[in-house]
């Protein structure tokens, strides 16, 4: 009898036990669920620093907000067994899960979700932009070769700011240009180019600054590819060779008179109705303070007299230096008169005038006295006039009037012809001594 009692009790005590343990044991046990919610919750930035720099906590990286660290990383097993704590799967997806703007990216690292191989997740934003691994440049020529012999740099080479011209993130054009186009990318910064409207047949209306510049280095000045000559060669045929070139065609500086970006005039100078502001950015002495200007040079028509590349002429004139003077002066051409000026045909018309202005009439280069008696010594007395008559001079210059043009003084050009006449010693119209002096004083001489 007390035996079945005795079993009895051993069986309600042995289901009694089973049903607490059922109903406490999840109480008295973590699940695994709650034991990784328990190591997570302690996976925050300031227990991490318990073994990190603050370094590691001071990039701006959102590592205080409540994912923390695990929003890349990942617990892998008990804490106190780990070394580190492992990337999520894939660098790419854990970057791009907040960095979404940059998955259309045509860089081939940022592409293959290579973003650690540029960026430290850690890095300290005082130290470096971007959270980059090593400063900006240094990082670009990881893989990108440095331009080592380059004499002239791109200044943002030169200070590592590759990312001014270049979109490594956004960017699917070619060269991950800001833009998305050469001449975008460098009238950023140029911008002189973005107010210019070239034409499409330039290389910078064709978007191709690249075509003459070298973005990043080169041994020319203005980072040309080629010395410019070299350079302009590879478009326009090359001059012929010449005896007397311009100084700018001679030194291979055909942008000093044409605009290689653009300009408000085309760069075919010919097609200017007014090249002169094109040669004073040079010449700008050639009229300056001359009350007379040679017309020609008053219409802009510089190209008129002269070749703008050079010619065999002096002075770079289309033809002998006479010759282009009697292409306006026709009536001054005197070469088949009985009596020629020896200096006309010997040193030509510049001698005694100036082509481009002067303070004096007729642009002679002095007034004609002075410069006639800087060949004819002595002569400007007035003897050689009245060296067959007796006594006195014949009177010249201010204040005798030229009784035949009244508003003239009675000069060396009043009786002779500098460029050339049919009578003795260049006089107008006089065959003779008497003959000259009657122009004036017939009522002296009587009827001839």
């Amino acid at each position: 009898m007390s035996t079945g009692i005795s079993t009895g009790r051993t069986i309600c005590w042995t289901k009694a036990a089973t049903a607490f343990l059922f109903l406490v044991a999840p109480f008295l046990v973590p699940s695994a669920q709650s034991a990784k919610s328990q190591r997570d919750s302690d996976i925050q930035p300031e227990n991490c620093q318990a073994c990190h720099s603050p370094g590691y906590f001071s990039s701006g990286h959102d590592d205080s907000e409540p994912a923390g660290c695990l929003a890349c990383h990942e617990i892998t097993g008990p804490i106190e067994d780990l070394d580190h704590l492992p990337m999520k799967p894939s660098s790419d997806l854990t970057c791009r899960g907040c960095h979404d703007e940059w998955s259309s990216s045509g860089h081939p690292e940022a592409a293959a979700g290579n973003c650690t191989n540029c960026h430290d997740p850690h890095e300290d934003r005082k130290r470096a932009t971007r959270r980059l691994s090593r400063d900006e440049s240094k990082t670009c020529l990881k893989c990108h070769e440095e331009t080592d012999d380059a004499i002239y740099s791109h200044t943002v080479v030169k200070r590592g700011n590759c990312s001014v011209c270049h979109d490594v993130h956004g960017a699917s054009t070619q060269g991950l240009l800001m833009g998305g186009t050469t001449t975008a990318a460098c009238a950023a910064c140029h911008l002189s180019l973005s107010q210019q409207e070239p034409d499409e047949e330039w290389p910078i209306g064709a978007d191709q600054c690249d075509k003459c510049h070298d973005p990043h280095g080169t041994s020319n000045p203005f980072l040309l590819i080629k010395p410019q000559e070299e350079l302009c060669k590879d478009c326009h045929e090359p001059l012929e060779p010449v005896k007397v070139p311009h100084a700018a065609t001679r030194l291979g500086r055909c942008s000093s008179c044409h605009p290689q970006h653009g300009a408000e005039h085309s760069s075919d100078l010919s097609s200017l109705d007014d090249i002169a502001p094109v040669c004073f950015a040079c010449h700008s002495d050639d009229v300056s303070r001359r009350n007379i200007v040679h017309q020609p040079l008053t219409e802009g028509k510089c190209t008129d007299c002269h070749d703008p590349h050079g010619s065999d002429q002096q002075h770079s004139l289309h033809k002998p230096l006479n010759e282009t003077c009697y292409t306006c002066h026709e009536d001054m051409d005197r070469r088949q008169s009985e009596t020629g000026h020896g200096v006309v045909e010997a040193d030509g018309c510049t001698l005694c005038h100036d082509p481009h202005g002067s303070a004096n009439e007729t642009l002679l280069r002095l007034p004609t006295m002075n410069l006639c008696i800087t060949c004819h010594r002595g002569f400007d007395d007035g003897y050689h006039v009245v060296k067959n008559t007796a006594g006195g001079s014949h009177p010249m210059g201010k204040p005798t009037q030229n009784p035949l043009i009244p508003e003239e003084w009675l000069e060396c050009t009043s009786c002779h012809d500098p460029h050339g006449s049919d009578n003795p010693y260049l006089w107008y119209k006089a065959r003779s001594a008497r003959d000259l002096c009657i122009e004036c004083h017939e009522r002296n001489f009587g009827s001839p």
